[in-house]
């Protein structure tokens, strides 16, 4: 394809493209020397984020995400090589690089590669990486420890929703990264990882240079206010759960597919204005589907004996652990047609700013698709229909019969 008579010249070719793209290319479009903070402020900090994170708005601060992405490298053979990439919480052989973004999704610079061992998690770079900054940065908010608590505070649960708002813009950013580029895509090879570094950088650069910024649909300045006086209020549905002991009083329960309750109808549009956003309500038809076994023993279930108007009690499987059941409280309106409050015994159950894929899912069927139940598509069971179970496989009568022993 080069025209080259041996593999040694085409190596020296692409060594030295990388290596003029390195010196000339990169420094234009990357790292923090190639653009000074109003330019950064002015051009890359969306006025969602400015309103959303920013405290003083009117005064326009650099907002930036940091975030660490995976590339997959080869086995090695030296031992102490294979226990530093060796990630226990992706259960590969990993090394991990580190970029700064901005709010629509420019890089404005990129740290590593490092290894994926515990010495080597996300607090420890950050420390390693920002050191002279590290006294502001603990004056900024971080999740807080449960410690003997179940769930997150409301308070909590709230900030943490403000945070991961914008956190798809990283995710899509790391996938544009591995989209780009084959090498950083498949297993590194180790003769190979001495380059990760170059080749990250010229992809994070051409992705600045050549990519459009990404925009956020419905990102709106109101729609930030929204979120920061939702963040204010006190889950009162949660309140009055825990003072009544609503949670551990005995109930009849019943599948809730098929049974008639009295619920508000609501749009879609009105649903997204609930969850802020459309990642829970893309979950709910999986999780209705997964809770839709007619079986008994895997399906969402309602309270019918909570007697309380205006306030119903269902309780539904995790997608993660077959065992474990959350129970939520929905509070409505009929008369005002509107969801008044909702709480969820799951991680992130307390919060009012949004809600949990639990409670939205079950909002989802009551106020909307049960409405329209022909019109709602499900994935496919094609791979339950056709690969066989053993945990749940059945016995053929003919099986039972043991074979006559002369």
């Amino acid at each position: 394809m080069f025209g080259h008579t041996s593999r040694q010249k085409t190596s020296l070719v692409i060594s030295t493209v990388l290596l003029t793209l390195s010196h000339d290319f990169v420094p234009r479009f990357l790292g923090y020397g190639h653009m000074n903070r109003p330019e950064f402020v002015e051009n890359h900090v969306t006025a969602f984020a400015n309103q959303l994170y920013n405290t003083d708005p009117e005064n326009q601060k650099a907002i930036v995400y940091i975030d660490a992405t995976y590339f997959e490298v080869q086995k090695s053979k030296n031992f102490k090589v294979l226990r530093k990439s060796f990630s226990n919480h992706k259960k590969y052989h990993l090394l991990k690089t580190v970029m700064d973004l901005a709010s629509d999704g420019y890089i404005l610079s990129t740290h590593g590669p490092y290894f994926c061992d515990s010495a080597n998690n996300d607090a420890n770079i950050l420390l390693k990486e920002y050191q002279n900054d590290i006294g502001n940065i603990r004056e900024v908010e971080l999740p807080a420890h449960l410690g003997a608590r179940n769930q997150p505070s409301t308070e909590d649960a709230n900030h943490s929703r403000i945070i991961t708002k914008i956190r798809w813009i990283i995710e899509l950013r790391n996938g544009h990264v591995k989209s780009t580029s084959k090498f950083l895509r498949d297993c590194i090879p180790n003769t190979h990882i001495r380059h990760l570094k170059d080749i990250f950088k010229v992809v994070c650069a051409m992705l600045n240079k050549y990519h459009e910024p990404i925009t956020m649909e419905d990102a709106t300045v109101e729609l930030a206010n929204e979120m920061r006086r939702k963040a204010l209020e006190e889950n009162h549905v949660q309140t009055y759960v825990e003072q009544n002991n609503l949670i551990r009083r005995r109930g009849i329960w019943h599948n809730l597919i098929g049974h008639q309750i009295e619920f508000p109808r609501l749009e879609l549009e009105i649903l997204k204005s609930l969850t802020f956003g459309v990642f829970q309500l893309r979950l709910s038809p999986l999780y209705i589907q997964d809770n839709m076994d007619q079986d008994g023993r895997h399906c969402i279930e309602i309270d019918t004996r909570l007697g309380e108007n205006g306030l119903i009690k269902v309780r539904l499987f995790s997608r993660h652990r077959n065992n474990t059941k959350y129970q939520l409280f929905v509070a409505f309106d009929m008369n005002a047609n509107e969801i008044t409050g909702h709480y969820c015994t799951c991680r992130s159950g307390a919060r009012v700013v949004g809600m949990c894929c639990h409670v939205a899912s079950t909002i989802w069927y009551l106020s909307y698709s049960r409405h329209i139940m022909e019109n709602i598509t499900f994935p496919s069971t094609n791979p339950l229909e056709c690969v066989q179970d053993a945990a749940v496989r059945e016995i053929a009568e003919e099986e039972n019969e043991l074979p006559e022993i002369v």
